[in-house]
């Protein structure tokens, strides 16, 4: 039986060693649920040629940045109503062949930027097959996560 006093020590040495693995337990092991959220509307929308699943992935207090000459979108910050009124003209009248939206990477507790590249293959009315290449940026803002930047690559 231990002594008496080497018992709290032991008592204290026992409730940080629980307070540490519950730490470890809650520390997060990729992504949160809202970026995932976000990441898989980014996907739905383009694959399905609509803006509708956007409709909340723009923060209403910070203007996006937008930039495509191949879709004819003059560089510039919008708002967020303006972002989906692009975004809807941009997606009108095309057919998505293929897109291919990078992987999310984990994330720690200061929750980084985002910066993931798609490949939009996509056919407009009457035209050819089209490519483009465009980087999204996503970013913080409380518990929510917005799209900062959709950017054309080269």
């Amino acid at each position: 039986m231990p002594s008496t006093r080497s018992l709290p020590r032991a008592v204290l040495f026992g409730t940080a060693l629980i307070v540490w693995c519950a730490a470890l337990a809650a520390a997060p092991a990729g992504p949160d649920d809202a970026l995932k959220k976000l990441h898989a509307s980014i996907e739905t929308a383009f694959a399905h040629c609509d803006p509708a699943p956007l409709q909340a992935a723009f923060s209403p207090r910070l203007k996006t940045y937008l930039s495509s000459p191949a879709l004819d979108v003059a560089a510039g910050y919008y708002g967020a109503d303006q972002v989906l009124l692009i975004l809807r003209r941009w997606l009108a009248g095309r057919t998505t062949l293929r897109f291919h939206l990078g992987d999310l990477e984990k994330t720690d507790q200061e929750r980084g930027r985002q910066v993931i590249q798609a490949r939009w293959q996509h056919r407009a009315e009457g035209s050819s097959r089209s490519e483009v290449r465009l980087s999204f940026t996503l970013a913080p803002e409380g518990p929510a996560w917005f799209i900062r930047e959709i950017r054309e690559l080269k």
